[in-house]
């Protein structure tokens, strides 16, 4: 009963304090006494609520707080607001492949290039939604903007991927894996988890 009480009174609240406006939330809970991951997300809460079920059965000791936006109210949550969330997710479209010089280094253009032109496609879409909750996780521990060019991702796993600077030298925000996951036949789902 006491967490059906506090989710009920999150969903009163839900963003006290700042400036931008959510579309859905949800409290997924996990054993009493858990860590809350505070999750900020551009992708519906129904299409993710499966992606979540996965995370909480491989780590049953972390509730997850979801907070489903609009892609301006990302951005503004994020950066004007310089509200606290664990998590960052936002959606992407399939590119074309004119765009990959602009988005993608010459050894991840490379990497795609090697692939059939299907699951080229596919896969520049993951990269770049990968390097897009990247970007939206790191800037609120360094305030600075990076470019597409700045991060270069490696495929580990089926699920995962490692990013790396391109310049410059390691930082803690690089040390953490992106997590790749498909939510149906249409839509995948990228997760960048900083560890604090």
């Amino acid at each position: 009963m006491r967490h059906l009480l506090f989710a009920l009174t999150l969903g009163l609240f839900p963003t006290l304090g700042f400036s931008f406006e959510v579309d859905n939330r949800q409290l997924f809970m996990a054993e009493p006494g858990s860590q809350i991951l505070k999750v900020i997300s551009t992708a519906d809460l129904d299409l993710f609520a499966g992606v979540i079920d996965v995370f909480q059965s491989r780590y049953p000791s972390v509730s997850v707080d979801y907070y489903e936006v609009g892609s301006t109210e990302l951005v503004k949550a994020l950066i004007e607001d310089g509200a606290q969330f664990d998590l960052a997710v936002s959606s992407a479209m399939d590119l074309q492949t004119k765009l990959w010089p602009t988005l993608f280094t010459e050894r991840e253009q490379y990497y795609l290039d090697r692939l059939k032109p299907t699951v080229a496609r596919l896969e520049a879409t993951i990269f770049f939604s990968a390097k897009e909750s990247f970007y939206k996780c790191q800037y609120p521990l360094t305030k600075s903007w990076v470019g597409f060019q700045d991060v270069e991702l490696e495929r580990l796993e089926d699920n995962l991927l490692r990013p790396s600077p391109t310049t410059g030298t390691n930082q803690p925000w690089h040390a953490s894996p992106i997590y790749v996951d498909s939510v149906d036949e249409q839509h995948i789902a990228t997760l960048t988890l900083f560890h604090g």
